[in-house]
């Protein structure tokens, strides 16, 4: 087994390969490949490189949000109804004080 440090070409190739994996519905597989690019990076690097971290993080938004698209996968995603901010106060859209409505 090769202890070199994976390089980024190869860290990139099991990433893309991670997210192709999450985005066909396999989140499962997503996860587990990301566990496995963490181990593999702790194995060769160290215990705590960011690379591993960044990889156990990716992993965990894939269990976390299984079926949310990437980019929302951090983010809550926004709707129509959902309550909108005005300074620190939660106001409901129909709320009369505040901006007017931009709808």
């Amino acid at each position: 087994m090769p202890t070199d440090p994976p390089t980024p070409d190869e860290i990139q190739q099991r990433t893309a390969a991670a997210e192709a994996l999450g985005k066909s519905g396999d989140a499962r597989g997503a996860a587990h490949a990301y566990d496995q690019l963490g181990k593999l990076i702790q194995q060769r690097c160290g215990r705590f490189d960011p690379r591993a971290i960044d990889a156990y993080e990716a992993m965990s938004r894939w269990v976390a949000f299984p079926r949310l698209p990437p980019l929302t996968r951090s983010a809550a995603p926004v709707s129509e109804g959902c309550f909108l901010r005005y300074g620190n106060q939660a106001k409901s859209p129909g709320h009369t004080a505040g901006p007017p409505s931009l709808n």
